[in-house]
C-alpha cells in the first residue's frame, strides 16, 4: 500500500514476508524441539517400564 505522510509518498507492503517466514521458523524449530523431547521421554518410560516388568517377573519367580 502507499503511505503518505511527511516525507512524501512511499510504499510499504501490507504483508511483512520477513516477519512470515521467521515466525514460520520460530513454530517449526518450537516443533522440532518439542518433537524430540517427547521422543526422549517416550523412550525412557518405556525403558523404565520394561525393567519394572522384568523384575516384577524375577520377583514372582522366587
Amino acid at each position: 500500500m502507499f503511505v503518505v505522510d511527511d516525507e512524501g509518498v512511499h510504499w510499504q507492503p501490507a504483508l511483512d514476508l520477513n516477519r512470515v517466514i521467521l515466525g514460520g521458523q520460530v513454530v517449526g524449530a518450537t516443533a522440532l524441539a518439542l518433537g524430540a523431547v517427547a521422543w526422549a521421554v517416550a523412550g525412557i518410560a518405556r525403558a523404565v517400564s520394561g525393567a519394572a516388568a522384568s523384575v516384577s517377573e524375577a520377583v514372582a519367580s522366587r
